[in-house]
């Protein structure tokens, strides 16, 4: 009998999550994450179009990383986890209706504001 551990369950089920977000990027919810794309990027559907898709590629590749190459876990979690964190600052920072221009002065005055 094989035994799985936990950290095994929880490695397949996020590369699972993964694919699956990814395969819905380039499928069936496309239009629904054109409209969370970042309001600082280009507008026009072409461009918001292919960074859906290329958000579906990396999702996917990150995915199947995540369930295939076990002896790499660690270092596809730390990629995981920045993919995670671009995704979630692009969105805050197109949330506060900033021009492009002004997000490297952005993370600059936050940085030295924490310490």
């Amino acid at each position: 009998m094989i035994r799985i551990g936990t950290r095994s369950v929880v490695r397949l089920l996020m590369g699972s999550a993964m694919i699956f977000a990814g395969v819905a990027h380039l499928t069936f919810k496309r239009k629904e994450f054109q409209a969370q794309v970042p309001r600082w990027l280009p507008t026009n559907q072409p461009l918001m179009d292919i960074t859906v898709i290329t958000s579906g590629i990396v999702e996917i590749t990150l995915g199947m990383l995540m369930i295939l190459w076990k002896e790499k876990r660690i270092s596809t979690g730390l990629m995981l986890a920045l993919f995670f964190l671009a995704i979630y600052l692009s969105i805050r920072i197109g949330s506060m209706h900033l021009d492009w221009i002004q997000i490297p002065n952005l993370l600059f005055v936050c940085y030295f504001n924490h310490y």
